[in-house]
């Protein structure tokens, strides 16, 4: 804020002198007006009189800089002005009236001239600080008058849905129509693919009995007449031998022709599974929405009344805040105009009553204001309106993670197939209960202790399921209640004998299953735990591509003679010798060399030429063992991680595996469907699958001081 006229030199880290350039120091005629402001509150040092010592101060208070419009030290700074301004007309009628006071009025008019343009941006300020009131105010004011405007029959739906469920509905409903008769075409034909794998390998192994070709214990020569011989060799054995043969020949033929052209189940597998995948997508849409409805009226209506309340708040402290800074404003304008009042005394020809009647002027202030501040009223608060759905609650569909949401949308309407909710809204319980009546536990038990519970005996049913279902169904098999009427009494209650409900568990080494469980002739029953609502994932999986260790026999010596991949092949696959070729590279030089069939070949079911064998002379090949290594980009082998277990929502609903190489059986037929398995206990005998779907190690996998986790490797 100093004049274009000051120059300001640092003579000293502690101290600077303000001097007017356009002055001469000549004490009398000119005053100096030199300032030594010492940093940290050391006295100001003067030896000049009182209007240079009034000048300086106004100086220094002009050096001090501009202040922001809304604080307080602006308002100060004017007043401080005012006042030295003052002492400055007192100053100058103090001359007029005495000639012994020396007349520094050349001074002063200079010292007027030079403040006054820093007086007037001052009144700039103050104009350019009202609009921003004004413009601070508004924008609050629009802030809380830009809440959603809530009707009576408001709703929350998504800005894309109507609330109408119908076309969901039916969209679901019609898939579900149509995915029965398609699972009963793939199940039937499973089983009956199952059934004809098993007569295959039996017509194969009869087979393979017949085609061998030793001397049998008939040929032997008993007697001299050579014709009657071989008459016999031919009649009897040959021809018969050769009728055994064709016939199991033919047999094992029929039955892989019939798994290779009618029961391939391929088709029929991958339209159930796509129709399956279709409608659990259609129940997922249907669920979401209907969540997402919910959630947006629960939300909705639970801030009906924040935004504005918040708003109304955060205005109210804004116009509270604006109004001080206006009040400050008005007292700034005003101190100002009367040091504008006095600085133009100086110049008048009565300076002594215009001085008078700028001290005795009351400056008005009211054209220091601001529109939005003073038209603040209650009145200008937004009404709240409370839409009816919040009071009646969603009519249009039930909460997905309720019974009557599933009555309604599917038991009624017969989607029997349907699964648990797949919704992130539903906390439906992942087990259901199955009662199992007229079935008892003896007293050995097995039962099963939670990890911080003493006892496997609950008097409260809640806390029992709650229990056992913490433990998974790897643990706990179910609850036992020996009168079929729930728990009584508690564990210190004496008389009547408390009736609790126990826990029970899986045998070492063993599993408990519903046949295990002993018949009753005193009305006990059993609750079995089920995974899910009992709908098991089937383990059928269209389209493996399989790769196989096949090992092969070699008629002149013991053992294995080679063990060959093969790879790309379908998940039950057959292979075998049969016939000989000459068309590929070895096929030709087993001709050359004397074996004028070629190579003998390994074949599939199908009849596809899988790899080769010896040369067809004397020689045979037999496969003698084949397991499958890999299938669809997955090991038939697994990592093992201790002190770890998986989240049970993660399980696969099935059953609990005792024996490895049935649980890795499983999991390599369902492919990515399955990411591994939890060892219970990681003793090697309960085995539960781990679904591959979402899964997430970070989160699924926790802590466990006694199991163990076995992830199926990649390729």
């Amino acid at each position: 804020l100093l004049p274009a006229n000051l120059r300001l030199d640092c003579h000293s880290k502690r101290s600077f002198t303000v001097e007017i350039a356009t002055m001469k120091s000549c004490r009398g005629t000119f005053v100096a007006i030199s300032l030594c402001l010492v940093f940290g509150g050391d006295a100001v040092k003067m030896s000049t009189s009182v209007g240079a010592l009034s000048q300086d101060s106004m100086l220094s208070l002009l050096a001090a800089g501009p202040e922001q419009l809304k604080h307080s030290a602006a308002k100060q700074k004017a007043a401080d002005m005012e006042q030295m301004v003052l002492a400055l007309a007192k100053q100058a009628k103090a001359q007029r009236q005495d000639p012994t006071v020396a007349n520094d009025s050349a001074n002063l008019t200079a010292f007027v001239e030079a403040i006054q343009d820093i007086v007037k941006e001052m009144l700039q300020n103050i104009e350019d600080a009202e609009a921003e009131i004004e413009a601070a105010c508004t924008e609050s004011y629009n802030n809380m008058t830009s809440c959603p405007v809530l009707l009576a029959n408001s709703t929350f739906y998504a800005p894309d849905f109507d609330g109408n469920f119908t076309p969901l509905r039916t969209t679901h409903q019609t898939c579900w129509a149509d995915y029965p008769a398609l699972k009963n075409e793939a199940d039937l034909c499973s089983r009956v693919r199952e059934s004809l794998i098993v007569q295959e390998q039996i017509a194969l192994d009869e087979f393979r009995a017949l085609n061998e070709f030793k001397s049998p214990d008939e040929c032997a020569i008993s007697e001299t007449d050579v014709e009657a011989y071989l008459l016999r060799m031919w009649q009897d054995h040959f021809q018969i031998k050769a009728a055994q043969w064709w016939a199991a020949y033919h047999k094992l033929q029929n039955i892989t022709a019939n798994i290779t052209d009618n029961y391939d189940c391929t088709d029929k597998l991958e339209a159930y599974y796509a129709k399956r995948a279709e409608c659990q997508a259609d129940q997922l849409n249907l669920e979401e929405m209907a969540c997402d409805v919910y959630q947006r009226t629960e939300e909705g209506c639970n801030n009906t009344c924040t935004c504005i309340e918040t708003r109304w708040a955060l205005y109210t402290q804004e116009v509270n805040s604006l109004n001080v800074s206006l009040d400050e404003l008005k007292y700034e304008y005003r101190a100002t105009k009367r040091i504008e009042c006095l600085l133009d005394a100086f110049s008048q020809t009565d300076m002594d009553a215009a001085i008078d009647a700028c001290i005795a002027k009351r400056h008005d202030t009211s054209s220091v204001t601001s529109e939005c501040v003073t038209s603040y009223s209650i009145d200008q608060k937004p009404t709240c309106t409370q839409p009816d759905i919040c009071t009646s609650g969603v009519e249009v569909i039930e909460h997905p993670d309720t019974k009557e949401f599933r009555k309604a949308e599917y038991d009624d309407n017969g989607l029997t197939s349907v699964g648990l909710c797949y919704a992130d809204c539903c906390t439906s319980p992942f087990y259901t209960w199955v009662l199992r009546e007229n079935r008892w536990v003896s007293s050995a038990g097995p039962w099963y202790v939670p990890d911080d519970a003493e006892s496997y005996e609950f008097f409260d049913m809640d806390t029992a399921k709650a229990e056992c279902e913490a433990g998974t169904v790897a643990k706990c098999y179910g609850i036992y209640d020996s009168f079929c009427n729930g728990p009584s009494g508690s564990l210190d209650q004496e008389e009547p004998a408390p009736d609790g409900v126990k826990l029970v568990g899986h045998p070492a080494g063993g599993v408990t299953t519903y046949d295990s469980l002993q018949k009753s002739s005193g009305g006990s029953c059993v609750y079995e735990m089920a995974v899910g609502d009992k709908t098991t994932l089937t383990t059928t999986v269209p389209t493996l591509s399989c790769a196989y260790e096949v090992n092969i026999s070699r008629s002149s010596q013991a053992g294995v003679w080679k063990t060959f991949t093969y790879e790309n092949h379908i998940w039950d696959e057959n292979f075998r010798f049969s016939g000989c070729t000459t068309e590929s590279d070895q096929g030709t030089i087993c001709a050359e060399g004397g074996a004028t069939n070629g190579v003998r070949t390994v074949k599939t079911r199908a009849g596809a030429v899988a790899g080769e064998g010896v040369c067809c002379n004397e020689e045979t090949n037999t496969v003698v063992a084949m397991k499958r290594t890999a299938c669809n980009g997955f090991k038939d082998a697994y990592t093992t991680t201790q002190k770890k277990t998986v989240n049970p929502v993660k399980l696969i609903e099935g059953e609990v595996y005792t024996d490895f190489a049935e649980a890795r059986l499983q999991c390599l037929k369902l492919g990515a469907n399955c990411w591994g398995m939890t060892d219970n206990g990681c003793e090697g005998t309960k085995f539960s699958l781990v679904s591959g779907a979402n899964l997430d190690e970070a989160s699924d996998l926790e802590e466990s001081e006694t199991s163990c986790v076995k992830k199926k490797q990649t390729v």
